[in-house]
């Protein structure tokens, strides 16, 4: 029933479940979004529902100047954080997302916490 998602994965398994996985049509809530940037230290900008390209290529410049993450949603049940390397270290990006699983629980419990990792000069994701 769930097709695309987690759960609909689950389901293929013989697991079903009677709740679907939460999504964040309007961003994550403040108080995630607040606890978030307490641990990481860092501001997160965008939260809503972003292609990651596009998420890219509309913040990728702020990201790199000032120091600051990505954090984005889809129509799916995730969680997705973005950062260039030279700003934070993939290594840095993974204990990020290891971190945040521990606040996405109950009611923010979504089916993946994603660390989208990028490269290379942000002039050129806007092109």
């Amino acid at each position: 029933v769930y097709k695309r998602q987690t759960i609909g994965h689950w389901e293929i398994a013989g697991i079903c479940s009677e709740n679907p996985l939460p999504t964040f049509p309007n961003g994550f809530p403040d108080e995630i979004i607040k606890e978030f940037e307490e641990f990481t230290g860092r501001k997160a900008i965008c939260n809503k529902p972003y292609s990651g390209t596009d998420a890219l290529k509309d913040y990728g410049k702020e990201c790199v100047e000032e120091n600051k993450l990505i954090v984005y949603t889809s129509a799916d049940s995730v969680f997705q954080v973005a950062a260039h390397e030279d700003v934070v270290p993939i290594d840095e990006l993974y204990d990020i997302c290891e971190k945040s699983r521990e606040i996405l629980k109950g009611d923010f419990g979504v089916g993946r916490v994603i660390a989208r990792p990028f490269v290379g000069e942000y002039l050129s994701l806007i092109h």
